[in-house]
């Protein structure tokens, strides 16, 4: 993924043979502290927030389908209920799975795992021509966002020294609000192109390539973090510290330029927490089953005394809160139906004109007694205002909150 630049043979003997002398012993965190701060990190950076970005820009992305897709799909008030409720059905259910994920099969695997899950299941949405089937890809899509919004700041964290974690971190969040600013902008400039193509069993409309763009972005990041090493933290604490040395030593020779055989820690003490500490050396697939039973008891504390108290009020506080947020991102486009949306019913000749008329002008009267020639489709399109009045009401408050900790 990251080469180092090469160095003079007569420099690398020398200092190969320095670093041998002065090899030592250290700490993980004195290790990684030594690797340096450089390309590595900006490279992970750019991976980790493009993918954040774009995440965002995934949750969000129905609350500017909806008006179009609601003439394709026929849907009712009822109908776009679901269609925004279940993919967040499927983020409640795949936290926990990704979370067991990472801790077993490694932080890298599930990160670029969900990101893969988010972007394939978006793709196929983007082709459904059944509500169902498009309901159902999103809770899957929704299913592997759960991963993507759980391991990114601990993927990324695990990799950052110590003194340089908080702002990074805090710099990620900002990335959010990129998204949140980008998806507007991004559906300002592709839904209303009228591009539609259409045969007896397929349909694809503008709407369809917002979809599609957005989640083929969110693949090709998946299949980009599977170039990056695996975090160096997380082998530590499964017993593998030569294998966390070794990825060590790939980030002091990506930050530096020096030969990885210069890296001056030998080995580390200890390990942090030994996540496979299991009697017997179980199987993964073992220690996956053994997990989920803790998970169940750990559980049970929480809703004991004296857990009980702090987890009903943090449970309440998290609910309240996301519960406004998501519902403005999700339905602030719908929220001005009157004065934004403008749904047509077109009167088509074929091969000859398109007339375009209100729904209210159209009488039962009038499609009694028209040609056979002449059909009826349902058209919504989105004026300037609304995608305005969500760019504000989404950026503004998310720049505040998370510009505050960066400095």
């Amino acid at each position: 993924m990251c080469r180092g630049n090469p160095v003079r043979p007569s420099n690398s003997e020398t200092l190969k043979n320095n670093v041998n002398k002065v090899a030592i012993e250290a700490s993980f965190d004195d290790a990684l502290e030594k690797t340096g701060y450089g390309k590595f990190h900006l490279l992970l950076f750019m991976m980790v927030g493009l993918g954040y970005a774009f995440s965002a820009m995934e949750v969000s992305v129905l609350s500017f389908v909806l008006p179009a897709a609601k003439c394709d799909f026929d849907m009712s008030s009822a109908d776009a209920g679901y269609l925004t409720a279940f993919p967040m059905l499927g983020m409640a259910l795949g936290s926990f799975f990704w979370g067991c994920i990472a801790d077993v099969f490694g932080r890298r695997r599930a990160y670029a795992g969900s990101l893969i899950v988010t972007g394939v299941f978006g793709l196929a949405s983007s082709v459904a021509q059944y509500f169902s089937i498009f309901v159902l890809m999103r809770v899957i899509s929704g299913f592997g966002m759960a991963g993507i919004l759980g391991l990114t700041l601990p993927y990324l964290g695990e990799f950052q020294p110590f003194r340089r974690r908080g702002k990074t971190l805090s710099w990620m969040e900002l990335c959010w609000t990129v998204g949140l600013i980008g998806v507007p902008c991004l559906a300002w400039a592709i839904i209303p192109i009228r591009m539609r193509y259409e045969t007896t069993f397929f349909v694809f409309d503008s709407w369809n390539a917002f979809v599609l763009i957005n989640s083929s972005c969110i693949l090709l990041i998946g299949l980009w973090a599977l170039t990056f090493p695996e975090s160096p933290k997380f082998l530590a604490e499964v017993g593998k510290p030569d294998e966390a040395l070794q990825v060590l030593r790939q980030i002091y020779s990506c930050n530096t330029g020096n030969d990885p055989s210069c890296y001056t820690v030998s080995a580390l003490q200890g390990s942090v927490i030994n996540l496979k500490a299991k009697p017997g050396n179980i199987e993964e697939g073992q220690v996956f089953v053994n997990m989920v039973k803790d998970f169940g008891e750990q559980c049970k504390l929480l809703f004991k005394p004296p857990n009980r108290f702090t987890t009903l009020l943090t449970c309440f506080i998290s609910f309240g809160s996301n519960a406004v947020y998501y519902t403005l991102i999700m339905w602030f486009p719908e929220m001005f139906p009157d004065t934004n949306t403008t749904s047509h019913c077109i009167l088509e000749k074929q091969r000859l004109f398109v007339r375009w008329l209100p729904c209210s002008e159209i009488t039962r009267k009038q499609m009694q007694f028209a040609p056979p020639s002449w059909t009826t489709k349902c058209s919504q399109t989105l004026s300037f205002s609304a995608w305005l009045a969500y760019l504000q009401a989404s950026s503004c408050p998310s720049v505040s909150i998370n510009w505050a900790p960066s400095f």
